[in-house]
């Protein structure tokens, strides 16, 4: 009964190491989809002026 209770006793601490690990890995995702949303309300206004840009360039041309 000893090894069922020691192969046990691991097995709850093998469980609870890999909870803590799932846990920080959902931290990593959750900040790493903030930051590429930030990424891409940045980008989403340069993306508007380059094509303004390509009007007013396209416009000029056609003069």
């Amino acid at each position: 009964m000893a090894l069922i209770d020691e192969l046990k006793s691991r097995k709850s601490e093998l469980i609870a190491r890999m909870q803590v690990i799932d846990r920080e890995a959902a931290k990593v995702r959750e900040q790493y989809e903030e930051k590429l949303a930030d990424l891409r309300k940045q980008r989403i206004p340069l993306e508007e002026r380059a094509k303004l840009i390509d009007t007013l360039i396209r416009s000029e041309e056609g003069d």
